[in-house]
């Protein structure tokens, strides 16, 4: 089609001929010999021009013999290019077809319905602690296609003990068990011993983590086990006498035998006395304070005995159990028990009763260094017959000591009765308190006295200062009976607070004497005085916490609003008058903190002549994390006389 247009455009272009010029028209014109060949030229063309509208026709027609309407553009696609687009899509769909039934026909997971590997672990239905036993992990592939991997892991507690395992496992408690076919499996046998303690379960906890052939996914399965722990391979017994008096030499005796067929580790005894026990000596030796002992390995067959003695204080009676536990103590966990053995004695109640009250209370409690100590010696025969030659002492013993020196100022005894004291003992008998020698049937008595505990901490680094008071009695007889008995009471344990100190004070100069207030001095009627009130703690043995120093302002007294703090936030209620200063804490790294204030005084005419009081009586409250107890300072109320400042202490009357 292209030649044709090609042609036919070289057709339409006519060669150029000769022309004519007439000036006149400025035309062009042909010249007089040329008309005829120039209507010969005009035959050829038309004949040209009807050739030319055949081949475009031949060109343009349609298939109908109909020519387009080339007035109106529109576009058409090939029939080339869309039967590519159809062979196109049409391969393609094909192609998606194979492939969902590939997927649906050769899918790997056909058969793979999620009951993979099946885990089941049996055991004995109960236990028995020091005794071996077996445990069974069973595994099956439910699958309907073949497991590519297996792995099982085991979870095995404390309380026991693998000594064998079938088979072996790779690494630790890890089992590598590879390729398991349909319907395939194994077991993983592991025999050991049960250390835990009655009451408790023991068991395992298996985990299976799988891959089925022709995947890439991980799956797991878990399975689990356990059953209680009812008995043990120990047996205990123990005796006591049937009965004793207060002060009397009490033995209590414990046997105990591994009567299993396997050693019992880190065995271990805990006994548990009776109120009012006073623990003496043991055999063995106790391995940790007054009621454990280490015992180590007993072997199968072993046994072994335990011997405790003691007495019991003086308000001791009626019956009194012992116990003591046998059992497996490891160095993070607490004693698992194996067996108890308990005994119990009668404690006839004593003829003679003694009661020590210190500070008002039978019981210890939290003293402060400088507090006085008040203690009651009372005593009563409550026996049906005379008791003579009775002996009483009072036993302070304090702790830490500094080269023989401690905490209780002796010095500051008093003792109305006069008793003789030897180190940190007061000792009455019938010397100084006549009826000793021969108490009655329902006499009774009492010893007061008071001593005072030191202002400050010794010079030692032991933050533990503490006070055990007692009474030790020595009975010489009773009736016609001799019987030298000697009977005490428990111990009350008076530990002694941090020595937390507070001070407060008002000051219009400085050390250095220059001026912090402001106004007249003394202070004078309708003129405002400014001054400074300063306050601080020191502390050195227990961290505190919670720490808060509170006053109020009286009427008449200005908040200035004038604060600095070493720490913690100083706060005014204007609603209440109340300044609070407060801290979170204070550990002993820090030896003291201080905060200051200012207030303002305008004195009026009835002031003349009299101290203007700045501030009421302060407080100090903080919690003593060493002993976990609550401990309170004060100081007195200040007043414009402001003792301690070096310039205008003694200058705080008021004048006109």
């Amino acid at each position: 089609m292209a030649s044709k247009r090609k042609k036919i455009q070289e057709e339409k272009t006519p060669e150029a001929g000769p022309v004519s010029f007439d000036p006149e028209s400025q035309e062009t014109l042909p010249r007089p010999e040329d008309k005829q060949s120039d209507k010969t030229k005009m035959k050829q063309e038309a004949a040209k021009q009807e050739t030319m509208e055949e081949e475009l026709r031949e060109i343009y027609e349609g298939d109908d013999g109909k020519l387009p309407d080339l007035t109106v553009l529109e576009k058409t696609k090939s029939r080339r290019t869309r039967n590519i687009l159809i062979l196109l899509v049409a391969f393609f769909a094909m192609l998606a077809a194979a492939a969902w039934a590939g997927f649906f026909v050769f899918k790997p997971f056909d058969k793979f319905r999620g009951a993979g590997v099946a885990l089941s672990l049996s055991g004995p239905d109960s236990l028995v602690s020091g005794r071996e036993v077996t445990f069974i992990v069973r595994y099956e592939n439910r699958e309907q296609v073949p497991i590519g991997s297996l792995e099982i892991v085991l979870t095995v507690p404390d309380s026991f003990q693998v000594t064998e395992a079938e088979p072996a496992p790779t690494e630790g408690n890890r089992w590598v068990l590879g390729s398991v076919p349909i319907g395939g499996g194994g077991r993983i046998s592991l025999r050991g011993r049960v250390t835990g303690g009655l009451g408790e379960t023991s068991g395992l906890q298996a985990f299976a983590t799988y891959i089925p052939a022709n995947f890439n996914s991980e799956f797991q399965s878990v399975g689990s086990y356990s059953a209680p722990i009812v008995s043990s391979t120990v047996t205990a017994s123990s005796s006591l006498p049937e009965s004793a008096l207060p002060g009397d030499e009490v033995t209590y005796s414990l046997s105990y035998e591994n009567t299993g067929e396997s050693p019992i580790s880190e065995a271990a005894v805990k006994a548990v006395y009776p109120e009012h026990f006073l623990f003496h000596a043991s055999e063995p030796a106790v391995s940790e304070g007054n009621d454990l002992w280490k015992i180590g390995e007993i072997p199968p067959g072993g046994s072994g005995t335990l011997s405790v003695r003691g007495a019991f204080a003086a308000e001791a009676g009626g019956p009194a159990e012992f116990s003591a536990v046998v059992g497996r103590l490891t160095a993070d966990k607490p004693l698992a028990v194996y067996v108890v053995a308990s005994s119990t004695i009668q404690i006839i109640g004593g003829e003679l009763r003694t009661t020590l009250i210190i500070n008002g209370s039978n019981k210890g409690q939290p003293v402060n260094f400088g507090d006085t100590l008040r203690l009651s010696l009372v005593y009563e025969n409550e026996g049906t017959e005379a008791i003579k030659n009775v002996e009483l002492a009072l036993n302070l013993d304090a702790s830490p000591e500094d080269d023989g020196k401690s905490v209780i100022d002796w010095d500051t005894l008093v003792d109305e009765n006069e008793g003789k004291r030897q180190g940190e003992v007061v000792r009455w008998t019938k010397k100084e308190i006549a009826v000793l020698g021969n108490l009655a049937p329902g006499a009774e008595g009492t010893i007061d006295l008071s001593v005072k505990l030191a202002e400050a901490p010794l010079a030692v680094e032991d933050p533990s200062y503490r006070i055990g008071a007692w009474i030790e009695t020595q009975i010489g007889s009773i009736g016609s009976r001799k019987v030298d008995r000697s009977v005490r009471t428990g111990t009350l344990d008076f530990p002694i607070n941090s020595d937390a100190r507070l001070s407060s004070g008002a000051r219009y100069y400085n050390e250095d004497e220059i001026p912090m207030g402001t106004g007249p001095l003394p202070p004078k009627v309708g003129e405002t005085t400014s001054l400074r009130v300063f306050w601080s703690f020191s502390n050195s043995l227990h961290e505190l916490s919670n720490l808060v120093v509170a006053t109020t302002l009286p009427e008449g007294v200005t908040w200035t609003n004038k604060v600095l703090a070493d720490a913690g936030e100083v706060r005014y209620d204007p609603e209440t008058r109340r300044i609070t200063w407060t801290i979170n804490r204070m550990p002993t790294s820090i030896a003291g903190l201080g905060a200051n204030f200012e207030v303002s005084v305008t004195p009026a005419l009835e002031n003349v002549g009299s101290l203007i009081q700045l501030t009421d009586p302060v407080t100090f409250d903080a919690d003593d994390l060493g002993n976990q107890s609550h401990l309170t300072r004060s100081a007195p109320k200040l007043d414009s006389n402001l003792e301690g400042d070096p310039v205008a202490s003694g200058r705080g009357v008021v004048v006109k």
